[in-house]
């Protein structure tokens, strides 16, 4: 019915090893595989790179769409065996600082396509790529990666209330275990592929994310627990200092493929049928060997790829309309997962019945963010001290050439520290005044959104 693939190319053209032998070789192997719908990556920052697997592969997929945003590029783009009938390109609101992290310059970002499928209708396909892990710490990147989930759960809230199929898939540097993965489940009431195909009824679905069970070997963490990054089956693992808790798993799951159906009609529950449901019949890591004849991996992540099949639709009962129509009315809009999810599907769980699931998740976000705003945001208007003493140094080399003799081997190292400090100010007051108000409106906005959000529950 329905394939899709995602898989981060880390193809960063200073930094990446291989990186144009790697890129011919997943396209080689993208087209050697099997027959996908759809096929999302990340990290292709080269123009260049896009190209070189588009020219190889556009025989199965003649559509396609590369992503734009900040000054480096996003990095994502989509290849489709279907016609893409609109796109969308989604910077998140906060994506780094300029000084921090080079998250800022690329504007991580979420692109989305709208197919045509023949069976489905129109399917909306986001693809993504989260703030990373990096040398600002994991409180202040995973207040990012939050928000930033907070944010595609809106799109995704959006693309399923105009009756879409909805996938949202690619590397979001997260784990099941983390605050971004519950915005999403609960906000954005998407299910994860790799959860349900393996979930016999709802409690599983429940419960899957939460139990970690221990992997007897690399080789079973892939299969059992769909680890992507930092697996010791990937040769560019060996490059990297993992810590000791990540290597106990044998790697990290990051990259994710979730899926929602369109939300119920505003004549429901008044009409007897809907929409049926989209079920996640298999799903696993692929790309894990290496490239043929070389080695080293097509890429530091292994790629995931899940099938989805439609269960048939069924009658509304009185019973099961009401529940859902009082505990899943967020925000005016009904956005319940179909009906028949939750009569008969083993892929929805039951924390999207849960208001008070959300309320926690809600509290929860907005103390992260609170604490971002109390903490983080001054540091940079500390940066402002720098201007006053920029201009100081910057009066004083300038003065000084004036006191030095006729041609001094001393006048242009004045000239030049005189530069340093002008430039120094500049940035100083760019960064420490106008991305620290920047930084601080999208943290009040997001603050309302989350109240607001709460008062509809």
């Amino acid at each position: 019915m329905l394939e899709i693939l995602t898989l981060n190319c880390w193809g960063l053209r200073p930094i990446s090893k291989y990186r144009i032998e790697r890129v011919n070789a997943i396209a080689i192997e993208l087209l050697a595989s099997r027959q996908y719908d759809l096929i999302c990556l990340q990290e292709v920052w080269v123009r260049e790179d896009f190209l070189r697997i588009y020219t190889r592969i556009k025989q199965n997929y003649p559509h396609s769409k590369f992503f734009i945003t900040g000054a480096l590029g996003s990095g994502l783009c989509i290849f489709s065996k279907h016609p893409i009938l609109s796109t969308k390109t989604i910077p998140y609101h906060l994506s780094g600082r300029p000084l921090g992290f080079s998250d800022f310059f690329v504007n991580k970002a979420a692109g989305s396509v709208v197919i045509e499928h023949p069976e489905l209708g129109q399917v909306e396909v986001f693809t993504t790529h989260m703030h990373a892990g990096g040398p600002e710490g994991y409180h202040i990147g995973n207040s990012y990666r939050s928000l930033q989930a907070w944010q595609l759960s809106n799109e995704i809230r959006r693309a399923s209330s105009q009756g879409r199929y909805v996938i949202a898939c690619g590397d979001f540097n997260f784990q099941s275990n983390e605050l971004p993965y519950a915005v999403l489940r609960d906000h954005g009431l998407v299910k994860d592929a790799w959860i349900c195909s393996r979930a016999r009824n709802n409690r599983d679905v429940e419960t899957a994310d939460r139990v970690d069970r221990p992997c007897s070997s690399a080789m079973e963490a892939l299969s059992e627990a769909g680890i992507t990054v930092d697996s010791p089956l990937n040769s560019w693992t060996l490059t990297k200092n993992i810590p000791i808790e990540v290597q106990r798993t044998f790697g990290k799951r990051l990259d994710y493929i979730f899926f929602r159906d369109p939300s119920p009609p505003p004549r429901w529950p008044l009409t007897d049928r809907i929409n049926p449901s989209l079920q996640c019949t298999s799903s696993e890591v692929v790309v894990t060997s290496h490239v043929p004849g070389k080695d080293y991996s097509y890429s530091d992540h292994f790629a995931v790829r899940a099938s989805f099949s439609l269960s048939s639709s069924m009658p509304a009962t009185s019973a099961t309309t009401t529940e859902l129509t009082n505990n899943n009315r967020y925000n005016g809009e009904i956005s319940s997962p179909t009906l028949s999810d939750r009569s008969t599907s083993s892929n929805t769980p039951l924390s999207m019945f849960s208001g008070e699931k959300k309320r926690q998740m809600l509290n929860e976000l907005r103390r992260v963010v609170e604490h971002h705003r109390e903490v983080h945001v001054p540091h940079g208007r500390h940066l402002l001290i720098g201007v006053p003493v920029a201009l100081v140094l910057l009066v004083a080399f300038t003065i000084s050439t004036a006191f030095l003799p006729n041609h001094s081997y001393y006048s242009p190292i004045f000239a030049f520290f005189a530069g340093i400090a002008g430039f120094g100010g500049c940035v100083a007051l760019v960064t420490g005044f106008v991305w620290a108000r920047w930084e601080d409106g999208a943290l009040r906005r997001s603050l309302e959104e989350l109240a607001e959000e709460t008062d509809h529950l």
